[in-house]
């Protein structure tokens, strides 16, 4: 689904409300604060594409504040990915002060309240993805909140790409392949995040958080693997089994729950594509349960539903 607002110049009182209400059911409750609402104009088109949304602004200097009574009549937490082109972006939240600048990107947290400055006029791409979605791929979102990304080289620039082209292919897009283009698109900006060398710990004076990182990225490219274990884990990247175990409960998690919440993420996103013929069985197998039902009795107890029940959601809705 496709959306688009235009308003005048200047913003009349109705035209305030409006774009309120616009920036509320786009992407969750804020305060919408223009910086001189005598003249503040604004544009604003959003496109869904599976279980994430693209927006692209271009208005005045404003502020949006996220207060306490915003955070507390929501059910689930959302991430905004910020593109700013044109205006320096300020962003205080949770004891964080961060500026970015044109050309970069940052993250914002919907479950927190916070505040948001875009000091001048200028173009803002967005994206929008459950926090749920994206913790499928990284362990830890906090650790990615005090930085701003490079939007203008390597996988930063390829990500926002695919986000600003997003409107040129859209009307071309069907609802299946609009499912898998967002998926797509949340492996893209778990590829950014996590190839950035401060989030590798380089710069973040902790030697455990550089061990996390090499860690989850190995146990990531070896799910399938069903012999994986702590011991194989700790080996592979040169530390002791006893070492490893600490470094997860430092985290409030296990090695081992952690590598299983893995697998039924990888699971859950298989089946959620309904088109696929192979068995339950083999999607199991395939990301590293050894036991079909040990598997079936995870997922329910994790996601609510059995495997079957998940895979004939996606195939009444029209799942890839």
């Amino acid at each position: 689904m496709a959306r688009q607002d235009a308003f005048a110049h200047p913003l009349q009182q109705a035209d305030k409300a409006t774009w309120a209400d616009a920036i509320n059911t786009r992407f969750f409750p804020v305060m919408s604060l223009p910086r001189n609402p005598e003249v503040f104009a604004a544009d604003m088109a959003t496109w869904e594409i599976g279980s994430a949304s693209v927006s692209f602004l271009v208005n005045d200097a404003i502020h949006y504040r996220r207060e306490p009574k915003h955070v507390q009549g929501d059910k689930d937490e959302y991430l905004l990915l910020s593109f700013s082109r044109h205006a320096r972006l300020r962003f205080f939240q949770n004891g964080t002060v961060l500026v970015c600048e044109p050309g970069q990107f940052m993250i914002e947290r919907s479950g927190q309240p916070y505040d948001f400055y875009q000091e001048s006029r200028g173009e803002v791409w967005c994206l929008c993805v459950a926090s749920s979605a994206l913790k499928h791929h990284v362990r830890c979102i906090d650790k990615f909140a005090p930085y701003a990304f490079d939007a203008g080289s390597g996988i930063g620039r390829l990500l926002f790409d695919i986000v600003r082209t997003v409107p040129e292919h859209f009307e071309t897009i069907n609802e299946r392949t609009s499912s898998g283009l967002g998926r797509i698109i949340i492996d893209m900006l778990a590829l950014a995040l996590e190839g950035d060398e401060r989030v590798l710990g380089s710069q973040q004076g902790s030697i455990q958080k550089a061990h996390l990182a090499r860690i989850e990225r190995y146990v990531r490219q070896n799910l399938r693997d069903p012999q994986l274990d702590p011991v194989k884990i700790a080996h592979a990247n040169g530390i002791s089994p006893r070492y490893l175990h600490e470094l997860f409960r430092e985290t409030g998690t296990s090695v081992s729950r952690w590598i299983l919440e893995q697998r039924l993420a990888a699971c859950d996103a298989d089946l959620r594509q309904g088109m696929r013929r192979e068995t339950i069985a083999e999607v199991a197998y395939r990301w590293g349960f050894a036991d079909a039902a040990h598997f079936s009795r995870h997922f329910k107890a994790r996601y609510g539903s059995t495997p079957g029940e998940r895979r004939a959601e996606a195939r009444s809705s029209g799942g890839v």
